[in-house]
């Protein structure tokens, strides 16, 4: 048979839940109310600090990934570019050249300014 702390998870948990029984029986029915309401705030005291420092990992900011370049991003796109904007002049003119510049810079600017870390 496993320990109560393996099955609840917290030995501190069950230790004062220990207490609180032998308490109880040493003080008697007259001080349950009390025993028991003792109990309950060191337990939500322990929910309230978990909760604390779970919300306060999960605030912490996102690490940019070291081995991001941005002009490697930049390399690549103009190295899309041209083939792009070669096709775009012999199919589409002129209009389709600005077209497809504007959408490789609007690309760039978007993965530029993003605050997440995508890399």
């Amino acid at each position: 048979m496993s320990q109560p702390a393996e099955r609840y998870g917290d030995a501190e948990t069950v230790k004062d839940l220990h207490a609180a029984v032998q308490a109880r029986r040493e003080l008697g029915p007259d001080m349950e109310d009390h025993v028991l309401e003792a109990f309950l705030a060191r337990v939500e005291q322990r929910v309230q600090a978990q909760v604390a420092q779970q919300v306060k990992e999960a605030s912490k900011p996102v690490k940019k990934n070291s081995n991001y370049k941005p002009i490697e991003i930049v390399s690549s796109s103009f190295g899309i570019l041209v083939p792009l904007v070669v096709v775009a002049g012999i199919f589409g003119g002129h209009a389709a050249v600005l077209a497809v510049v504007g959408m490789v810079l609007l690309v760039n600017l978007v993965l530029y300014f993003d605050p997440r870390d995508r890399f």
